[in-house]
């Protein structure tokens, strides 16, 4: 096995995307929040602005390495051909008991030490349903 990658039966695989995923993690918690109107910028100082935006950063790398790290637990690939239906059951049971609470209570926690009640009426909801949308994607990528 010198120099091949290890499967989901051996253990997580040999993914080296720590850099992409560091890189990738505060364009997407900007984006996320902004494009649902979690934050309303004007409210905020540079400096709130600043901490407000690493939050969202470390919300998004949180959110990635948590369903990285359950997903790589999973079963072995080949299951998708075997059991499609019990293997999407999964990855929906991650995201609903993982991805989602732990985003709403990051939201949360940054939501009510800050008082941005966000730009749009349903900003927070948005955000999870992007957030989710965003989970699937990277997951089947």
């Amino acid at each position: 096995m010198d120099g091949e990658r290890r499967t989901h039966g051996d253990g997580p695989p040999d993914v080296h995307d720590f850099w992409p995923r560091l890189l990738l993690s505060p364009i997407l918690g900007a984006a996320l929040t902004n494009l649902s109107g979690l934050i309303d910028n004007s409210r905020h100082s540079l400096l709130s602005l600043v901490g407000s935006y690493l939050w969202f950063a470390l919300v998004a790398f949180l959110i990635w390495e948590g369903n990285r790290w359950l997903y790589f637990r999973l079963p072995r690939r080949e299951d998708w051909l075997l059991r499609p239906w019990r293997r999407l059951r999964v990855l929906l049971a991650i995201i609903v008991l993982y991805t989602i609470p732990v985003s709403a209570a990051l939201l949360w926690i940054w939501r009510t030490t800050t008082g941005d009640m966000g730009s749009r009426h349903l900003a927070l909801p948005t955000t999870l349903v992007a957030i989710v949308a965003a989970v699937v994607v990277i997951t089947h990528v």
